[in-house]
């Protein structure tokens, strides 16, 4: 009986921190993340999907396996069938093994990339890699691929395009909510959504809490502080600290419009504040907690607002103090 090659362990680590910078590159496809496990003499891959952000717990999806030979730039290659459940023992599919890369490239060209039987997927190079994940570049701008049958087939550009208009319809719902032109900072806060509450209490520090109610009480015992908010300010960048002057200036609340006028608008600020926190002069104030925008009906009309919420005046009126004025 022939003995099967044992993997070294300092070997295993080597193969899956490959397989996972290779796997990164199929980020273009939809791919969030591949798994590698081990297994006597073998290496199971699959994948993840991409969950564009929603909260959807995806399952990985079976791609291949491959069979420790003992030189470590070349697998026994066997993919997944899902015909028969199995994996291609008989060698059927007509690739038979390679370095870890090259054996996941050709599973992808079937399940993956859709470009079998060219087994060499069409992958990005470090620097499109980099614009992509910027959000530009070639491989951002595929929108779908029409199959032969007429079926579309959803490119990213396709799948950001549908992203980004469902997280607009979210934030825009957020901005519709009723907000008083003198509102308070925790009713304020209560109707931002609870990525938006993590991200404000941890730019503030405000890392104990776990729940939107443990920190919206966090943020409302601490940032009305006079030393926490003036050191909030001072350290604001410059036009987000001239957005927050102007608004103080006109009482506490403007009309949104007026605001990105001045000061340019949120564009490019996602929804996930948690994860990328916006950059905007107006987002950055937004991020801090200083400024809310809602709707407030003004003389018979629904307007679009930004306020201030009126715990925090009084300490910001002091930092000027010459030309905050009042709205009657």
């Amino acid at each position: 009986m022939i003995k099967e090659s044992t993997v070294p362990s300092q070997l295993k680590e080597s193969v899956l921190a490959r397989l996972a910078a290779h796997g990164h590159r199929y980020i273009v496809y939809g791919v969030e993340k591949v798994i590698g496990q081990f297994r006597g003499p073998y290496l199971y891959i699959s994948y993840v999907e991409e969950s564009v952000g929603l909260p959807i717990q995806r399952r990985p999806t079976q791609l291949c396996r491959l069979k420790y030979t003992g030189d470590p730039e070349y697998w026994e290659f066997q993919i997944y069938k899902y015909s028969d459940e199995c994996y291609d023992e008989e060698g059927e599919f007509p690739f038979y093994g390679g370095t870890v890369e090259e054996c996941f490239d050709a599973a992808a060209s079937l399940y993956i990339a859709e470009c079998y039987p060219d087994l060499k997927p069409d992958l990005p190079t470090d620097q499109e890699l980099a614009e992509y994940e910027r959000g530009c570049g070639r491989f951002d701008e595929v929108f779908g691929w029409e199959l032969e049958d007429g079926t579309v087939l959803p490119g990213p550009g396709m799948v950001h395009y549908l992203m980004n208009q469902l997280l607009d319809e979210w934030r825009e719902d957020i901005e519709a909510k009723p907000l008083p032109l003198n509102t308070s900072l925790q009713a304020a806060l209560n109707k931002q959504p609870s990525v938006w509450i993590e991200a404000i209490s941890g730019a503030l520090g405000l890392t104990d809490a776990t729940t939107k109610k443990e920190r919206v009480k966090a943020i409302v015992a601490e940032l009305p502080r006079r030393g926490t908010l003036r050191e909030i300010v001072e350290h604001l960048p410059p036009e987000s600290r001239q957005a927050l002057q102007y608004v103080m200036e006109r009482g506490g609340w403007v009309e949104y419009s007026q605001l990105t006028r001045q000061f340019g608008t949120e564009e490019g600020d996602g929804w996930f504040w948690n994860e990328q926190p916006p950059t905007s002069p107006l987002g950055t104030l937004r991020l801090h907690g200083l400024l809310f925008v809602g709707k407030a009906n003004i003389q018979g009309r629904r307007w679009k607002v930004a306020v201030i919420p009126r715990d925090l005046r009084p300490v910001l009126g002091e930092l000027w103090p010459d030309k905050a004025s009042s709205k009657a």
